[in-house]
């Protein structure tokens, strides 16, 4: 059995529209001590995906950062003109996270190559922050699939 994760603060990024493509959304972890992250992407109000269960582009990977070290999740943007826009919990302030959304674009000349091209970056300055209430040993475990502000009992 694994123990419960208390996630301490959750990143949300303002919406956006995308236009198909990849969203790479990245956690850097500047502490000395391992953290946990769990990133959710929705579409309006209903989940696109949840990095816990959905597994992302080039394999499974779980939320576990090592310190000095980059988390990753990369998955296809099946969306095109809709609202979105994503959920970021961490363990840790140390955790810091970023979101580019990218797609493949024709540059002409050179054998008219395939390129990568970011079109939106998000930068950690740019999510609004909520900390999360802490629960001691044996208090109320969070439920994790509750995302955004606690709502006052």
């Amino acid at each position: 059995m694994t123990s419960p994760v208390f996630y301490r603060l959750e990143y949300v990024s303002g919406v956006f529209i995308p236009y198909g493509g990849d969203i790479v959304i990245s956690v850097i972890n500047k502490g000395t001590a391992q953290g946990v992250v769990r990133a959710v992407g929705f579409v309006r109000e209903t989940k696109d995906f949840d990095s816990d269960v959905d597994v992302p582009l080039g394999g499974p990977a779980n939320g576990i950062v090592a310190p000095g070290e980059v988390w990753a999740h990369a998955r296809p943007l099946n969306v095109s003109g809709s609202p979105y826009w994503v959920s970021i919990r961490v363990t840790s302030r140390r955790l810091v996270p970023s979101i580019m959304v990218r797609r493949l674009s024709t540059v002409e000349g050179d054998g008219d190559d395939r390129r990568v091209l970011p079109y939106l970056q998000i930068w950690p300055g740019d999510f609004a922050e909520f900390e999360l209430p802490f629960v001691p040993d044996g208090g109320d475990v969070i439920d994790p699939d509750v995302i955004g502000p606690v709502k006052p009992g």
